[in-house]
């Protein structure tokens, strides 16, 4: 019997394994659902470690937010002191509707939140290199588009680099894996989906199989978590499953 390798040429495997980092501690994951009519949810995926300076770890960070009054989830990979603050502050904002009203579609929203980011950096300098994920999501009717940018500030120079994804594809697909776990996600993908079909729970059961494995990142770790938001949702708790629909 063929691999999964011989059998097939995994999207994800050309997709993550060109854009995984190998420099930011974290595990992040970023994949795509879709039912036999319609795209139908962005889910975002990460664990809960953060590594220390002295090489002490703890394993209770909180790495994805959600606004309560808006179709938006945000992640955070690498240096986290900027981002663990600024996050729930942009989450607050905008539940607090100090993003102006006209700001309707997910470009703007994502457009106003880098201005903001920008912002609020400025007034804190000094730290590490960071990565911010951002998803949003517009609503047609029944039917719903996504757009995902990702946001990287170095701290060598001040710079920032941003990414927007094309989000051309109408399958259940892997979009991004990020941090120094990406490979080993990469890696447990593959054999999952062989097994299970390009599904969405299939990318979730392979983000916690890389999480668990005793050989995989030691810069990842605790217990995974995948929220999801939705429009006038409260925000999700650490430890569930949600999604951005």
């Amino acid at each position: 019997m063929q691999s999964w390798r011989g059998a097939r040429e995994s999207s994800i495997y050309h997709t993550c394994q060109t854009h995984a980092r190998t420099n930011q501690l974290t595990s992040f994951l970023a994949w795509l659902a879709a039912d036999s009519s319609r795209r139908s949810a962005l889910y975002f995926a990460s664990d809960s470690r953060v590594t220390l300076e002295d090489g002490s770890h703890r394993d209770d960070c909180i790495k994805l937010f959600c606004p309560m009054s808006s179709p938006d989830i945000f992640a955070m990979v690498g240096y986290i002191r900027f981002p663990e603050l600024a996050l729930p502050a942009i989450c607050s904002e905008i539940d607090g509707s100090l993003m102006p009203k006209e700001l309707t579609t997910a470009s703007h929203r994502i457009d106003w939140v880098s201005t903001r980011l920008k912002a609020m950096k400025e007034t804190q300098p000094g730290g590490g290199t960071f990565v911010i994920f951002h998803a949003s999501r517009d609503a047609h009717a029944e039917l719903s588009t996504f757009a995902l940018t990702r946001h990287r500030y170095d701290s060598a120079d001040g710079a920032w680099v941003r990414e927007d994804y094309d989000l051309y594809r109408s399958d259940s697909h892997a979009i991004e894996c990020d941090g120094t776990g990406g490979v080993f996600i990469i890696n447990s993908i593959g054999p999952v989906t062989f097994k299970i079909g390009e599904v969405s729970r299939a990318y979730f059961q392979a983000f916690c199989k890389a999480l668990k494995n005793p050989n995989g990142d030691s810069a990842s770790w605790g217990r995974p978590s995948a929220p999801r938001t939705r429009q006038r949702r409260r925000r999700a708790p650490l430890w569930c499953t949600d999604r951005l629909w």
